[in-house]
């Protein structure tokens, strides 16, 4: 939107309060002297240069419209030179740039069962271990402004914040040596995105595991979990609940016939547990002020503490029987997981990859799809109910791209109707669409630039807004020069080649004009370092490479493309109508 309210803007200006302004600077005595022009060195060396350039170009152009086999060799030579550069040095897709927070965070997996003491213990080591780095003991690491580790439920996690922003990730491999010090507990530490939602959930991927029998499925994610990291080297793995079934838990499993005997449904038999463990709801109270309290009905839970508890509690039944719970059911100490997650009603367990640094998300996709879903489909064929599905970053991702393909091809429509409006002409538009290869081209040129000599830039969806701008602006130049080139020739009725020449020559200054002071604009995005620079330095690329390299080589491939379109309608004119003279033509033309 501020792009285009700029543009609309300037546009009026440039229409309305420029010409007056310089027609007020041109004649006064700051620009003349005795009626003429000052001209300082300056800009005599500057005029002195383009009048080479320009004279330089115009000679090539002359050059390539004598012969037909000339143009087609530089159509379709930079054609096919786009096309090649678009599979050789498009990377693979990342999601969104994760941008240098000054946060760094590990998730700790302790041994299930892990007491509060325990935990309090490892705590307590922690913060002894990082206290040589918050004193700056360590010799070439950030100083550690600020550490912490929180325990939470099922979650563990320790943190740091350093001193110097720019150095935070220096101090990623003192937090893992720390973790791996830390006796049966498992983690990794990461820098936090800046648009992480949810604790870890920034760059990375969940994988879904669902199945019938939770024993099976548990050992379905265990298999993979360990798989992972050999097709993908250096990723970290987060299970989602802990699929160790290793937390301590008793199961009451009905007995048909002897509840049935006692007068008892397994319902009722449940709501009976309830009211004895964490207690069940069995009404509702308004308050005066509206609000509604719950009433709950349970039982003391002082009384069970094991086993034989359960086994001896009594129950009434509706035939006013006194059994215990043993008489109706099995009472039976096992173990479990921790938790039981459920994704739209389905008993899941979730692995969330977080890829390393040098692998794109589009890549790690590819992998868990082709590499792991895949394979684990036919090993565990035999798991009742077994499924996979990818979500989290994943889904933002796949539909992220979709609706930016969508953007590209609404802004090629769309341009390309204005075009054959402006133009009353379809070919023409063809023309101008053509260049839009050449300049896809030049973005990514300067994309493996910038990770050869600048910094590391994946093609996120913010460097792809670069190429979705850039549609918008690289037809500029052409524009300008076909728009000319149809005036000499059905205005003032120039010969093909002359009109085309004459195009050129006339059109490349404020080409050249426009594209330096874009480039020049656009290149403390891409050059200047420092916080945030992650963020927009792969648009400022796309949108400058585009811009750079489509304004040198469309000065050359838009009038060769153009010459050899209306020579092709000329020829068709005089194939359908020899009566009818045909659009004049340059002499020499073969």
């Amino acid at each position: 939107l501020a792009i285009v309210f700029a543009i609309l803007l300037s546009f009026i200006v440039s229409t309305t309060v420029i010409p007056p302004i310089y027609r007020a600077l041109f004649d006064s005595p700051l620009f003349r002297r005795n009626g003429q022009v000052r001209a300082n060195p300056v800009v005599r060396l500057s005029r002195a240069v383009g009048n080479r350039l320009r004279d330089g170009v115009v000679e090539m152009v002359q050059w390539l419209q004598q012969r037909v086999w000339r143009k087609l060799l530089v159509v379709f030579g930079l054609t096919g030179l786009a096309i090649w550069i678009a599979f050789t040095l498009t990377p693979k897709l990342e999601y969104l740039p994760s941008g240098n927070r000054n946060l760094l965070i590990s998730l700790l997996f302790p041994p299930p069962g892990y007491s509060q003491e325990e935990l309090d213990r490892l705590g307590a080591f922690v913060v002894e271990s990082l206290q040589p780095a918050m004193n700056g003991e360590l010799e070439g690491i950030p100083i550690l402004e600020r550490i912490f580790f929180v325990n939470f439920g099922t979650t563990t996690i320790m943190g740091a914040i350093s001193r110097e922003p720019s150095r935070v990730k220096e101090l990623i491999p003192v937090m893992n040596s720390i973790i791996s010090q830390l006796p049966g507990v498992r983690g990794f530490t990461a820098q936090t995105s800046l648009f992480e939602r949810g604790l870890g959930a920034g760059r990375s991927l969940d994988l879904e595991i669902y199945g019938d029998d939770i024993v099976q499925t548990a050992n379905v994610a265990q298999s993979l979990f360990m798989k992972i990291p050999q097709a993908m080297p250096g990723a970290q793995i987060r299970p989602i609940p802990s699929f160790e079934l290793a937390n301590p838990e008793i199961r009451i499993v009905p007995n048909a016939e002897r509840a049935a005997a006692a007068g008892l449904t397994t319902r009722q038999l449940g709501i009976i547990l309830d009211i004895y463990t964490d207690g069940r709801k069995i009404d509702e109270f308004t308050l005066p002020n509206g609000k509604t309290l719950d009433l709950i009905l349970m039982s003391g839970k002082e009384h069970l503490q094991g086993v034989g508890d359960f086994e001896t509690k009594l129950l009434l039944t509706p035939n006013n029987q006194r059994v215990t719970v043993g008489a109706v059911a099995d009472v039976i100490e096992a173990v479990g997981p921790n938790q039981i997650d459920h994704i739209f009603g389905d008993r899941a367990f979730t692995l969330r990859v977080k890829p390393p640094n040098n692998i794109p998300l589009e890549t790690a996709l590819e992998i868990l799809e082709d590499q792991i879903i895949a394979a684990a489909g036919e090993d565990f064929s035999g798991v009742p109910g077994l499924r996979f599905a990818l979500s989290g970053t994943a889904d933002d991702f796949t539909k992220t791209w979709q609706s930016l393909q969508t953007g590209f091809f609404l802004a090629i429509a769309i341009t390309f109707l204005l075009l054959v409006i402006l133009f009353e002409d379809l070919l023409s538009a063809v023309v101008i669409m053509a260049a839009l290869p050449v300049a896809a081209a030049g973005g990514l040129i300067a994309l493996w630039l910038i990770n050869a000599f600048i910094a590391e830039q994946p093609l996120d969806m913010l460097t792809m807004l670069g190429f979705l701008m850039m549609i918008g602006i690289v037809v500029n130049n052409p524009i300008l020069i076909i728009s000319r080139a149809l005036t000499l020739l059905r205005e003032e009725r120039w010969p093909l080649a002359d009109a085309v020449v004459e195009a050129v020559r006339s059109r490349l200054r404020p080409i050249f004009m426009t594209t330096v002071t874009s480039v020049f604009g656009l290149m403390p995005l891409v050059l200047l370092p420092g916080a945030g620079s992650e963020l927009y330095r792969g648009l400022g690329g796309a949108v400058l490479g585009g811009l750079a390299l489509s304004t040198v080589v469309n000065i050359f491939f838009v009038p060769a493309l153009f010459s050899l379109i209306q020579d092709a309608q000329g020829l068709l004119r005089v194939r359908q109508s020899p009566e009818e003279e045909p659009l004049p033509q340059a002499s020499g033309n073969d």
